[in-house]
């Protein structure tokens, strides 16, 4: 019976294993998901499904995940069957909307202040669209270092 050599057997593993060491690094380095060019663009996906699931067309039928947006439009249908059309929009996009939100420091005394100014985020149902509640021009002059 002949005996296996077991020196390429370990080096092609301990290539396997340095592989997944420079892969992992790379990802780390790369930063968060949400981080520019690596984000994942799932609120796109969403509003095409909800435009699936209205009867309407999406902007990209060649991208990639088409099907996610079927099922997307599918399963927002199914979340609300008897809604009607304009309810399950204002539903989907009222829903989780983060506010707009503008934070500021300021050194007080030798104390730092931090000041957070937050325009919440509504639907208008003239123009079908999400707007923020504004923030005062003069908050958004002062920035980090007040005008005094």
């Amino acid at each position: 019976m002949r005996r296996i050599n077991p020196v390429p057997i370990v080096c092609l593993l301990f290539i396997i294993l340095i592989s997944l060491f420079v892969i992992m690094q790379f990802k780390i380095a790369a930063g968060p998901f949400w981080l520019g060019q690596n984000s994942d663009p799932d609120y796109q996906y969403l509003l095409n499904s909800l435009n699936i699931a209205q009867g309407k067309g999406v902007g990209h039928t060649d991208h990639p995940r088409t099907p996610v947006q079927i099922s997307g439009a599918i399963l927002l249908k199914l979340s609300a069957p008897t809604a009607p059309v304009i309810s399950l929009q204002e539903n989907v996009l009222r829903k989780d909307e983060p506010p707009q939100v503008l934070q500021q420091a300021e050194l007080v005394t030798s104390i730092i202040e931090k000041t957070e100014h937050r325009g919440n985020a509504y639907w208008c149902t003239r123009c079908k669209c999400v707007h923020y509640a504004p923030i005062p021009a003069e908050v958004h002059r002062e920035g980090y270092v007040p005008q005094r």
